[in-house]
């Protein structure tokens, strides 16, 4: 797992999807008491959705608070309605809640590890079918010598 952080600063270069391209996933974070840094998501989802496919792509709000309501901050319901309309997931953790944080990139781990098994596996049986395609045309040849 290659981990990269921009600190937004990429957009501005305008090579955030040139980043993204090879990821197999990308955090776009956000706090969720400072309406600039939700604006730079925002820019960033658009940014990301419009030129990569990325599979795992996360919008996380983070706050410094342990057991803060988030609900009842403005950027939390913009947020929820952004994602629904894109198939973002999107999270909120506290800073100081590293088990949190790390469920995040655990959660990323497995769903990468499941789609690389699955490509895999699909190799596999694409590889075990064009070897008994050939196999099959090779006694066909045979049989009709």
């Amino acid at each position: 797992l290659c981990i990269r952080d921009t600190c937004g600063s990429s957009i501005r270069d305008g090579i955030s999807h040139q980043l993204a391209q090879s990821a197999d996933a990308v955090i776009v974070c956000f706090d969720i008491h400072k309406s600039a840094t939700f604006e730079r998501a925002k820019r960033w989802l658009d940014d990301l959705t419009h030129k990569t496919e990325i599979p795992i792509l996360i919008l996380l709000g983070t706050t410094k608070h342990l057991n803060e309501d988030v609900t009842r901050h403005a950027h939390h319901s913009e947020a929820q309605q952004l994602v629904s309309d894109t198939g973002i997931q999107y999270q909120v953790v506290c800073l100081h809640n590293t088990v949190a944080i790390q469920r995040v990139f655990e959660t990323i781990v497995d769903v990468v590890a499941a789609a690389n098994k699955a490509k895999k596996e699909k190799k596999k049986n694409n590889n075990n079918s064009k070897k008994e395609s050939s196999e099959s045309n090779s006694n066909d040849m045979q049989q009709q010598i």
